[in-house]
């Protein structure tokens, strides 16, 4: 209904944006609120250039849309004035943390980006993979805001149903309290009930963000169930954690009364935030691991893919997108940093000109990339064996590239 409803359609592009919006605004308050010691001296070495650029910046992208904002978000009133008085403060120094998990776990196995960009065009000239078997269940993951953002994996679901296979979409807790256990310990019970109703076939994983996180989490609680698992499919997950989930999380002062606010009105709370920050994500994967072992040159055993997107500059998420870019100089998809994104030992995708609602939201009629074309292909490159693909190694200058 959604993919061919060009109202509804609209309606849930335009949601993402108003929640970019927010993202933004909640950002700004971060910078408001911590930095008033940079108007008065206390710049940790920042020049006064710096501050011109963070000044234009906010102006640019954010300051023509306050006023706009504020009769729908009357939590935000006075903002408005408090941003244009301290327009010249500088924003925090930027997370030294993106990417460390290119720097200090184990490489992806291969850049697999050729490889998908090669399924996807096969894709869109209605061409599938033989590889897409009905032998195994295809189990549908989401992310933190499902609950916010109609048709959620709706047309992939679809998708894979008209192709003639077992698609089952998991809808896990997604309110204020949704922490990667609570999940975790839900997706135990819904992945072996699932295992078993399907005649014990093997279950084929796609997990969109922190959807990933709760998978991972709840292969290595209960490491019984690795053994029903085939593949796992990451997307846009923030692995290593999320600079923007720092930006936000990270503040002890009256700010975060404001962001929690903020987060209130998308139904988020401050913890589920916390739970993709940099120091949370360091302390889970030091407690639990990976549930699989990856190794150099060697398959883990489970197949696994994790697909990262750089955001097109225009975009429901331009806005936390060059947020990102101008505060971290990091490519991002407009909520998680590409470097963040890709899992050691896995078959990496970069993909551009996708942001991080693309993959799983109803697109416009017309659009170029379609969220269940992309779906598809990466399950392609998933499920293909390893010798019949394009693969390129992956190098230590490449994660260069990626980490700012």
């Amino acid at each position: 209904l959604l993919g061919s409803c060009p109202v509804m359609a609209r309606t849930c592009c335009g949601a993402l944006a108003r929640l970019a919006l927010a993202l933004v605004l909640m950002l700004v308050g971060v910078a408001l609120g911590g930095v008033a010691g940079g108007a008065s001296g206390s710049s940790g070495g920042r020049s006064s250039s710096d501050a011109s650029l963070t000044a234009e910046w906010i102006q640019t992208f954010v300051g023509g849309q306050i006023e706009e904002l504020l009769p729908e978000a009357g939590l935000l009133s006075g903002l408005a004035d408090r941003i244009k008085r301290k327009l010249t403060s500088l924003i925090p120094s930027p997370v030294e943390d993106i990417g460390w998990t290119l720097r200090e776990l184990p490489p992806p196995r291969a850049n697999a980006t050729a490889a998908f960009y090669a399924a996807l065009a096969d894709v869109q000239a209605n061409r599938h993979s033989q590889h897409l078997s009905s032998e195994y269940v295809y189990v549908l993951v989401p992310g933190l805001l499902s609950h916010y953002s109609p048709g959620y994996f709706r047309n992939s679901l679809e998708r894979l149903r008209d192709l003639g296979l077992d698609a089952r979409y998991l809808g896990l807790d997604c309110s204020t309290d949704a922490s990667s256990e609570k999940n975790a310990a839900r997706l135990r019970l819904a992945l072996a009930n699932v295992h078993k109703g399907a005649g014990r076939r093997k279950l084929v994983i796609i997990a969109h963000s922190k959807g990933l996180l709760d998978t991972l989490l709840a292969l290595s609680l209960f490491p019984e169930l690795l053994k029903t698992v085939h593949a796992l499919v990451s997307l846009q997950a923030p692995f290593g954690g999320a600079a923007i989930a720092d930006d936000i999380a990270s503040r002890s002062d009256e700010s975060s009364e404001l962001l929690e606010k903020l987060l209130s009105r998308v139904s988020l709370g401050l913890n589920s935030v916390r739970d993709m920050t940099y120091e949370e994500r360091r302390k889970a994967l030091r407690a639990h691991g990976l549930p699989y072992a990856p190794q150099a040159g060697a398959p883990p055993a489970i197949r696994v893919v994790s697909l990262a997107s750089r955001a097109p500059r225009l975009g429901a998420l331009a806005l936390t997108h060059q947020y990102l870019l101008r505060k971290h100089g990091a490519a991002n998809d407009g909520l998680v940093c590409v470097a963040d994104a890709l899992l050691p030992g896995s078959l990496a995708v970069v993909m551009d000109e996708a942001d991080h609602g693309l993959p799983v939201l109803p697109g416009l009629p017309g659009a170029r990339l379609r969220g269940q074309d992309v779906v598809e292909a990466v399950l392609t490159v998933a499920l293909t064996p390893e010798l019949s693909m394009p693969l390129e190694p992956w190098d230590a200058q490449l994660a260069l590239a990626l980490v700012p």
